[in-house]
This record gives structure tokens, C-alpha cells and sequence, in this order.
């Protein structure tokens, strides 16, 4: 596929170039050039024109040129029942005045370019453009495309050599709009030198229409509808074909010295010297005294046509792409200067490589001699998404969404990538939450690649509640009460870790106590985490066999009790006398063999125990019990 001159996709940011303008094209051909148009302003319909291609011609270059005021949404016009669409990609020019006014706010407008080459058939010499009703119909005026313009660049081996300039406006509509055309290939001004625009809201020639002069000879009046419309304020534009030195009109236009009315058509040779590389062209309104409230003539587009010294050369500006890079290249000239000079390893030599990240339009200046050149636009097709839709997930279940809404910038078809999946429709699904790398890459290998991330809501909500019983005051039921969680881990204040959804604790003691519970979905960074202080009542718990086996078989020989929730205590025990047989503090050896002080087996029988002591809140207490002793 070819890429040279393709102006159908991205946004670009145009600075004026070094020779003054913005020249979009500069060629040398033999053969000619034929262009026209129609406007249906704010409104819809169908306009026809005319154009003239010669028999035996083939058409080397054709664009639809188009002004945007505002912002407008994109709209499908149909060329000769082909359909386009117009829309914010085919940006060249930018950030303009187009309509300024007292009673409307500043408009800042564009020129698009539409490449249609591949759809012109040269036996077609009549067009139908068909405009659909505007879709921005808060203020179709402030925000609309409007003045479309169809050139055509044909070759014929049969016909003499034209010399052609297309410049497209970057200036601010004023009272007073100025082009200083420099750096043109020499004129021939023995042959006719044709000059034709299009402009924008010229709407008539009582006082809201233009004055245009060439090196400060008034050619005429311009303003008014042209031939082929009847809406309100839609010109002017000049219709017309050159071929064989010569310059003709087409429609309402003829090819004289002058411009009036919605005649936007001259030939320009006797107000220009031979071999002038030069041309200073102004646009003055009609009514000075009426500027500051009706600023709203803006121009979209110059065309020059004739005949030159200058010899036609072959010269060609493309690119290739290895990934992301970009490699740029120009053949056919001596000398070589690339404009805008952003973004590119070099700008004075025939290979220069693209550094940039987005989609960018260039022009290569070509010298065959010191004083002949050529102006070849080319358009860098980064496959930048135009936008990307990020839906955000549940942290845990890795549902997020991606969404590549729409790429328009590149060459498709797109592949897209990101996350360990590749798809050609931009759509993926099932990523989790984080920061990703994504690339997409086109039909021609080049490749885009950014960042984007995918939040995430944590709907997980810890909670736990507690059951305390009344027959042991140191046993809690820990009860899970957490929402959306899969995973749990409890921490104690003690140090002690679990990972069951519910527990029973029972504590050593009565007091306070922190307890902590992380609940998580599948992952511990979705996790929500709830702490409770708990607190524990100062319980006596005495725990005693009712029966003891001292008789050395390993089983049961002693007698022990468990004390719980004292803070100390001691422990006697007595026969059925009322005598005491053994007795211990706490933290001592706390358990009875079954024999007494004096060493003798104590007999077999009822024994009675007694506990006393402090509990952990410094109340006495004293508990007591039986047992039998059985050897």
C-alpha cells in the first residue's frame, strides 16, 4: 500500500512553515489541475459542479478540502454516491479565527484534507455532493463543516508542464487577512497565471463581501451564493481548470483579470514579473466601519496555477515502520527540509526518523536545482487509539474492562494487546486491577504503545460478632458477620494467628483484650480489616476430680485442681475429720500423691478440698469440694 499524501487519519499541530504559508502542495506536472466545489453553509442538500480533465489524462492527486468551524460532530457527505466521512481526523491547519463577531463568540476553526485520489474516475466531469442536515443543531452555525472543495492534479503526457501551489489558511479572519507567498518556483508570466480560493460566509457584495488584491491591484469584490446554491452566505468559491498554459473557468467563474461577486477566479499574469518567486495576496472587507461587529469572511484555501521554467522532476516522500520506529524517506531531490521541525532526527536530509508519539502531518521542501522544488505532504499513521474506556473492576473477582473505542489514526486492520491478550477488536475483559503496558499495531507494522490502569472497588466489609456464656465466663464464640470475602485471618492480642471463618476462645483470664479480623476476596490486597476490643469477665473457674487412683499404675495417681481467673490462691485438703493432709500455694507443686505430711498413705476414703485466694480483681474468694481416694 502506499502511504504518500495520505491525510485521512489523526490530529496534527501545524505551525506556518518557513516559506511564510502553509503549503500543502507544490508540483511540477505535465498536465493540469481542475477543482471546484459547493457550500450549503448551516444547512443540507445536494450542490452539483463541474471539473475538466483532458482525454488520455490520468489523476495523480485528488482532495477534498473542507472547513470546520467550532467543534463539529462527524458527519457522512456522499461524493458521486461514495461516502465520506468528515470528522476532527483529517485536521491540518488549526486554531484559527473563522467567525468573530459581536454577537457570537470566537470560533476557532480548521481546514481539513481528505485524500480521494483512488475514487476519481477522470471521465467524470460533473459532481454531486450531498450534504446530510447538520447534527449539532444547538448552534449549527458556530459548529458545522462547511465550503467543501474538490482539486484534482491530473498528468497527460500530450500536455504541457503546470507549475501548481495549494496553500490552505492558518490565519485568523480580520478586517485585513494577508498571505506573503515566497519561495514559489519561478512564474512564467508570458502564460496566463491563474489564482482562485474559497472562501467562507461571504455573503454578499452590500456590505459584507471582500476586496481582493494581487501586489496591491484591487482585482474586484467578492461575495455573495455562487451558481450552484441558494443558501444564505455560502460562497465564494472559484471554480476552474488549467491545462496548456492556459486557464479556464468553470460554473459562474470566468477566466479574465477580475474577481466580483461569487467569481473567485483570475488570471493574475499581467499584476506579477516574470520569474517572481513571489506573491503578496490581501483580502479586505468590504465595510471597515462594520468590522468590529461582522468579522466572518475566513478564507479556506488558495490555488495557484501556470507555467514555469522549472523542469518536472520524479520525487517521492513515504515511510516505513520497524514497530515504533518510524523511518522517514524522500528521493529525488538535491536538498531537502522537512517542516514542522519537531520530532525528527534530522530535518535537512532525506531519512530522517520519527521520535514522535502521535500522529503527525509533514511537508518535504524538494530542490531538483537551487531555484525549483516540490512540496510533498506526508502523514505519519501512528495507531494512537482515539480514546480508551477503562471500566473498573472488584478487586478480587478480575472482571475490569478495556475498551479501545475507536483508532483511526493508523493503517488498519488494529491489533491490540495488553495484559497477556491480543484481539483485533479492542475489547478485553477479565483483568484485575494495576497498571498496564498496551500496544496496538497496524496493517503496516507500526506500532503504538501507552500506559493505562484499571481501578478497583474493594467491596469486602469486615465484622465479627461475640457470644459469651454464662456457665463459663471466659469462653467466647467468635462469629464471622463479613461480606464478600473468601479468605479470613484473625490476630490475637496474644500473638496468636488463625484462619477459620469462625473460632471459640478460652481465655486464661478475664480483662481486655484486642482481637483483629482480615477479611479478603481471593487476593490480601482486597482485603478490609475490623478490630474489636473484647472484654473478658474476671471468672473463677476450679476444676477437680471428684476421684483419685493413687495406687502407682501410671493412672490417676495424683490429685490436682485447675485454677482459673485468681490472681493467687492455695489450696488444703482435709479428711473426713476436718484434718488437713496436704496443702499448696500457687505456683508451686500443685498436685497430691495421696500421701500425708508425715509421709503415711493417707487411707481411702472422702477427702474435702478448699480453695481460697484473690481473684484478678482483688476480691477474696473461697471455693471447696470432695473426692474419694481409691487405691
Amino acid at each position: 500500500m502506499n502511504y504518500l499524501l495520505s491525510f485521512v487519519f489523526g490530529f496534527l499541530l501545524l505551525p506556518e512553515v518557513s516559506f511564510c504559508q502553509f503549503v500543502l502542495y507544490r508540483d511540477i506536472v505535465k498536465g493540469g489541475i481542475t477543482g471546484g466545489g459547493g457550500n450549503t453553509h448551516a444547512g443540507s442538500g445536494t450542490v452539483y459542479f463541474d471539473a475538466f480533465i483532458p482525454a488520455g489524462s490520468t489523476v495523480k492527486k485528488a482532495y477534498l478540502i473542507s472547513m470546520a468551524h467550532g467543534k463539529p460532530k462527524d458527519i457522512v457527505i456522499d461524493l458521486n454516491g461514495i461516502n465520506y466521512t468528515i470528522n476532527p481526523t483529517g485536521i491540518v491547519t488549526q486554531g484559527f479565527l473563522s467567525i468573530y463577531t459581536n454577537f457570537i463568540p470566537p470560533v476557532t476553526s480548521s481546514v481539513n484534507v481528505l485524500d480521494v485520489t483512488q475514487d476519481i474516475n477522470p471521465a467524470i466531469t460533473q459532481y454531486a455532493l450531498t450534504v446530510p442536515p447538520p447534527n449539532n443543531l444547538a448552534n449549527p452555525s458556530l459548529n458545522r463543516f462547511a465550503s467543501y472543495y474538490l482539486f484534482i492534479v491530473y498528468e497527460n503526457p500530450a500536455l504541457a508542464e503546470t507549475a501548481i501551489e495549494v496553500v490552505l489558511n492558518d490565519k485568523d479572519v480580520s478586517a485585513n487577512i494577508i498571505y506573503s507567498l515566497n519561495n514559489l518556483n519561478p512564474v512564467n508570466a508570458a502564460n496566463d497565471v491563474g489564482f482562485a480560493f474559497v472562501g467562507d460566509s461571504f455573503c454578499n457584495t452590500f456590505d459584507d463581501g471582500s476586496y481582493v488584491y494581487v501586489n496591491n491591484n484591487n482585482l474586484g469584490l467578492t461575495g455573495g451564493e455562487d451558481y450552484n446554491t441558494n443558501y444564505t452566505c455560502s460562497g465564494v468559491q472559484g471554480h476552474f481548470y488549467y491545462y496548456n498554459n492556459t486557464l479556464y473557468g468553470l460554473g459562474d467563474d470566468t477566466a479574465n483579470t477580475t474577481m466580483n461577486g461569487p467569481d473567485a477566479l483570475a488570471n493574475i499574469q499581467s499584476y506579477i514579473s516574470n520569474n517572481t518567486t513571489s506573491l503578496n495576496i490581501d483580502f479586505v472587507y468590504q465595510t471597515p466601519s462594520w468590522w468590529e461587529g461582522a468579522r466572518s469572511n475566513p478564507i479556506v484555501a488558495l490555488f495557484l496555477a501556470y507555467t514555469t521554467p522549472c523542469q518536472s522532476f520524479q520525487a517521492t516522500v513515504d515511510y516505513t515502520c520497524q514497530g515504533s520506529t518510524y523511518q522517514l524517506t524522500a528521493t529525488g531531490g538535491i536538498n531537502y527540509e522537512w517542516e514542522p521541525q519537531t520530532d525528527l532526527s534530522c530535518y535537512n536530509c532525506p531519512n530522517p526518523v520519527y521520535t514522535g508519539s502521535k500522529t503527525t502531518h509533514y511537508t518535504c521542501r524538494i530542490w531538483s536545482t537551487d531555484s525549483c522544488s516540490k512540496v510533498l505532504p506526508l502523514r505519519i499513521n501512528v495507531p494512537r487509539p482515539d480514546s480508551v474506556a477503562v471500566i473498573a473492576g472488584i478487586c478480587g473477582n478480575d472482571n475490569g474492562k478495556i475498551n479501545f473505542i475507536k483508532t483511526t489514526s493508523g493503517n488498519s486492520p488494529y491489533t491490540y494487546s495488553i495484559a497477556g491478550q491480543s484481539n483485533s477488536s479492542g475489547d478485553f475483559s477479565g483483568i484485575s486491577g494495576g497498571a498496564y503496558t498496551y500496544t496496538v499495531t497496524d496493517a503496516m507494522g507500526c506500532v503504538f504503545s501507552d500506559t493505562v490502569s484499571i481501578t478497583e472497588s474493594n467491596i469486602v466489609k469486615a465484622g465479627f460478632l461475640t457470644k459469651k456464656f454464662k456457665e463459663d465466663l471466659l469462653k467466647i464464640d467468635f462469629i464471622n458477620n463479613s461480606s464478600n470475602a473468601t479468605h479470613y485471618m484473625w490476630v490475637l492480642s496474644n500473638g496468636d494467628t488463625l484462619y477459620s471463618e469462625n473460632f471459640t476462645q478460652i481465655f486464661d483470664s478475664g480483662g481486655t483484650y484486642q482481637v483483629m479480623l482480615i477479611a479478603y476476596n481471593n487476593y490480601p490486597h482486597c482485603a478490609d480489616t475490623v478490630m474489636h476490643t473484647i472484654q473478658v469477665e474476671h471468672a473463677l473457674v476450679v476444676l477437680a476430680p471428684n476421684v483419685f487412683t493413687p495406687n502407682g499404675d501410671g493412672l490417676n495417681d495424683s490429685f490436682s485442681i485447675n485454677v482459673k481467673g485468681a490472681k493467687d490462691y492455695s489450696v488444703s485438703i482435709f479428711n473426713r475429720w476436718g484434718t488437713e493432709v496436704f496443702n499448696y500455694q500457687k505456683g508451686n507443686d500443685m498436685s497430691w500423691d495421696g500421701h500425708t505430711a508425715n509421709g503415711k498413705e493417707a487411707t481411702d476414703g472422702a477427702y474435702y478440698w478448699v480453695v481460697s485466694g484473690i481473684l484478678e480483681n482483688g476480691e477474696s474468694f473461697q471455693k471447696q469440694g470432695a473426692m474419694h481416694l481409691m487405691r
